[in-house]
């Protein structure tokens, strides 16, 4: 079979389409987007913030496709150009006629930017890990944490931990007898450290100026891996209304900022119809990490949301997590660097805790 990796063109949508309904007649839920054109982040010649998209085609058929966000990051101290594997798709998931193709996608890809990761990819036992950790990827997990504020609805409501009849009856048991309520407010409660807002202001803001920039350039060197967060990219990311972007004063000095979503859920697989708040991102020197997360979950605290949710890589954010209070649960999301990006952070197993993901990186906030 003659195979081709290419630029997604205008005249291969209908192809798209086709391959879409194929893998929906194989029970796949994802589906490669019927546009070529991003509708997330097109190009723009003021940024090196953008996606691109690829297609697979055997025998001048769609077999496959993949997506690229290219993205300046912070590593080692110097600024470089790196690109994210996102939605790797291949019909040998549904046809054995095509099971290599996933193998070229990533080798493709590789080519056209070694200096490549991938994030999420729903845990290890997943085939995408699978096939990147066969090819020499490093992967670890980026930590997961949560916060309970209504155990009522999280007992009643959290799909995850409901899907067997016996899981059900625990979880009615625990809401409705109050001792669910009870156990969960106590563990908060011990655990959580309580910091001063005395000299703290929070202002809600819409757009990222100046402040945020002078803020990057003071802490970037704090992080041995960091997307760059300066305004003109902050702004790119962060546009849509659902975002509540915070600022942290403290004594009348800028320290940092954090930007939240508070979502009500419809039958998500994992939250059901919980109302949930999300840290989606955020930025401040390492040692007034605490502070800026205090302030971000009293905010969604008094926006009376049921459950708080946050996914970080570095070491000082996940400690600060977990002297407020927050539970570290199990995470399906994880970080994978190609052999070119996992030699500037060698070795891999002693420096991941120091790079820095979280929700708002990679393929964004999706499903929040």
């Amino acid at each position: 079979m003659s195979t081709q990796i290419e630029l997604y063109q205008k005249l291969h949508i209908p192809q798209v389409k086709q391959f879409n309904e194929r893998l929906k007649a194989g029970n796949v839920t994802m589906q490669f987007p019927e546009s070529n054109f991003p509708s997330w982040l097109p190009k723009n010649q003021n940024s090196n913030l953008y996606q691109e998209y690829f297609l697979a085609l055997v025998n001048e058929k769609v077999r496959g496709g993949y997506i690229l966000k290219h993205q300046d990051f912070f590593i080692n101290g110097q600024v470089t150009t790196i690109a994210d594997y996102q939605l790797p798709l291949s019909e040998g998931i549904v046809n054995p006629d095509f099971s290599d193709l996933g193998i070229l996608l990533t080798i493709n890809a590789l080519k056209k930017s070694p200096m490549l990761f991938a994030m999420g990819m729903g845990g290890f036992t997943e085939k995408l890990p699978k096939l990147l950790g066969a090819m020499g990827w490093k992967i670890s997990e980026i930590n997961f944490h949560f916060m309970v504020l209504n155990p009522f609805n999280f007992l009643r409501k959290i799909t995850f931990l409901r899907k067997k009849p016996l899981q059900r009856f625990i979880m009615d048991l625990l809401a409705y007898s109050g001792v669910g309520w009870f156990a969960i407010k106590a563990f908060h409660t011990l655990r959580r450290l309580k910091y001063s807002l005395g000299n703290l202001t929070v202002n809600q803001f819409v757009e990222f100026d100046e402040k945020a920039d002078l803020l990057w350039d003071e802490v970037k060197n704090s992080y041995k891996l960091i997307a760059v967060r300066d305004s003109n990219t902050l702004n790119i990311l962060y546009t849509s209304p659902r975002f509540k972007c915070l600022e942290i004063i403290e004594d009348q000095k800028f320290i940092g900022w954090v930007v939240l979503l508070d979502t009500n859920m419809k039958k998500h697989k994992q939250f059901g119809s919980m109302r949930v708040g999300s840290v989606v991102d955020c930025l401040s020197h390492p040692n007034n990490a605490s502070k800026i997360l205090n302030c971000a979950t009293n905010y969604l605290i008094k926006r009376k949301v049921d459950i708080i949710v946050a996914n970080h890589s570095h070491i000082a954010w996940n400690k600060s997590f977990n002297q407020l209070g927050y539970i570290e649960g199990p995470s399906n999301y994880l970080f994978a660097a190609s052999r070119d990006l996992a030699k500037h952070i060698k070795p891999f197993d002693e420096n991941k805790s120091q790079v820095y993901f979280m929700r708002g990186d990679g393929d964004g906030p999706i499903n929040l």
